[in-house]
């Protein structure tokens, strides 16, 4: 039977967390899974944001809102 886990499962189940073997059974047979494009564009989301929120993101913005002259 095929089965949905959602996002939170997915970050749980891909960062170890404290339920990560609770979504365990649920992620064993990806044949079974049903993953929607939306899910997948929210695990995208997540996995790209430690890359979004560096130092160098912070300098460009706080730049980008000074005044010149």
């Amino acid at each position: 039977m095929a089965g949905l886990v959602d996002t939170c499962g997915w970050i749980e189940w891909l960062t170890d967390g404290q339920l990560a073997d609770a979504f365990s059974p649920y992620l064993a047979d990806p044949a079974e899974l049903i993953i929607p494009t939306t899910l997948q564009f929210e695990l995208y989301k997540w996995a790209r944001l430690p890359l979004l929120l560096t130092p160098l993101t912070y300098i460009h913005v706080g730049k980008a809102g000074k005044k010149r002259g």
